[in-house]
């Protein structure tokens, strides 16, 4: 088939797809935040099988899909927006006109053309998604939830397929879905640290231990340092982060680094091979071999050369390589300042100055008011955020962050709704005892009348 064709039929299925879709969105709009995490790691996987994927690029109409639903959603009230997201939208659009007029002299047209055109829309979109679908408290329990079960399935199939087991050094890129390693290991590492909302609960706890422990081996064999790092970090910025930390909840958390300890311990007596056993077995020569010291390193230097509105959106890549291709220093704070200069960098702190101050604001008085559980799931969505970001910082460029801008929206939403709830029912419970104390003063009156 040509390519016309491909198209015409890729947009007729498209416009099924949105027609079927899109109501199932606006009746249930937590749903659409599993939308990115399943394309992203399928995504290999339907390129494979479907050859018109060659043509219509499906992660564009999956935002397109978002997109509409996101204009549709807002439009009929069936979202939520908070004016202080205007501003944070204003400096994402500011911070990409910027680098639109970066454009006109980088050295990697194509490259960053395309790091421009994700970086503007998708970034933002995934961001207001997150923030515009936690509509309540009962929303962000069952997206945290759903992110745990799926790690949960996706960490069970990797580890019993056989593929896995003795596949090549890099064996998660070979086994499941034929997905990029970072990319599963990066959700696994979430779904890990989303397990523990069921530590405040009895019942369920061993289920939590259970889809944690299996995440961290499932990310273990990945190689990915970085994700094992996050799923630590944040277990442990939870437990002691949240001030309702209850003794069990505690020794389940040290038990958790046990049994990952142990885990880590087996492999080097029965000789799996992993990146990480090769890491621990010879840090000098991994640490010697990293290439990012030398990015960080060369980002530094060449940020004097151009200061003020840097050296263009993505040339860093066809700087430092030679080649018009994905390439950049793995660190996005040194990106933005290399290609975007001072302008986008002050623009970039701006974005997440004001996006972290709301984040707390909210978070404190929900600290003040809110109940130990409504706390909780705060708490645990505001880790989920920060872990990542210390692990998403490092790997992909700024065009490939809208993960990280999806869970800061989600993370805002949460604790927004929080906040709000606990606003209501502060109101109610001041509107109950202004009533009483009325009540009790006239019948004081009356009683006082009677006597006299």
């Amino acid at each position: 088939m040509s390519n016309t064709t491909l198209i015409i039929i890729g947009i007729g299925v498209g416009l099924v797809i949105t027609a079927i879709v899109l109501p199932i969105l606006l009746k249930w709009p937590w749903i659409s935040l599993f939308l990115p995490w399943i394309f992203q790691i399928f995504k290999l996987f339907i390129l494979v099988r479907f050859p018109i994927t060659g043509v219509v690029d499906i992660t564009v109409f999956l935002f397109v899909l978002l997109t509409i639903f996101l204009l549709v959603g807002l439009f009929l009230k069936k979202l939520v927006w908070d004016h202080r997201y205007t501003g944070l939208v204003c400096i994402h659009f500011a911070l990409a006109a910027v680098f639109a007029i970066s454009y006109s002299w980088t050295t990697s047209p194509e490259y960053g053309f395309r790091k421009l055109g994700l970086f503007a829309i998708f970034n933002i979109v995934a961001f207001a998604l997150g923030v515009s679908t936690i509509r309540t408290l009962s929303d962000a329990r069952k997206v945290v939830k759903g992110y745990a079960i799926l790690a949960l399935i996706i960490s069970s199939s990797l580890i019993i397929s056989p593929s896995y087991v003795y596949g090549s050094k890099w064996q998660l890129r070979d086994s499941f879905a034929e997905a990029s390693a970072l990319n599963v290991a990066y959700f696994l590492a979430i779904g890990a640290i989303s397990s523990l909302i069921w530590l405040r609960e009895k019942k369920w706890r061993l289920l939590a231990v259970v889809i944690w422990i299996l995440g961290f081996v499932a990310t273990y064999k990945t190689g990915s340092r970085a994700m094992m790092v996050q799923i630590l970090f944040g277990t442990v910025m939870l437990c002691l982060f949240y001030r309702g930390s209850y003794r069990v909840v505690r020794s389940t958390v040290v038990l958790l680094f046990l049994m990952a300890g142990l885990a880590v311990a087996l492999s080097f007596v029965g000789k799996i091979h992993s990146r990480i056993f090769d890491i621990l077995e010879d840090p000098a020569y991994w640490i010697a071999k990293s290439e990012r010291p030398y990015l960080w390193a060369a980002a530094i230097k060449g940020i004097p050369e151009r200061p003020l509105f840097g050296h263009g959106i993505g040339a860093f890549a066809m700087n430092q390589k030679g080649v018009d291709a994905r390439h950049f220093p793995h660190n996005f704070f040194l990106e933005v300042f290399y290609e975007g200069g001072l302008v986008s960098f002050v623009l970039f702190i701006l974005f997440w100055g004001l996006l972290c101050y709301y984040l707390f604001f909210w978070h404190r008085w929900n600290r003040r008011y809110a109940v130990m559980g409504d706390q909780y799931i705060g708490d645990l969505w505001i880790t989920i955020f920060v872990a990542s970001g210390l692990a998403a910082g490092m790997h992909w460029d700024i065009s490939g962050q809208r993960f990280l801008w999806l869970l800061a929206g989600i993370a805002v939403g949460t604790v927004r709704a929080c906040s709000q709830e606990t606003m209501l029912k502060w109101n109610d419970d001041q509107e109950y005892y202004s009533i009483e104390e009325q009540v009790e003063g006239e019948h004081g009156y009356e009683m006082a009348h009677l006597y006299d």
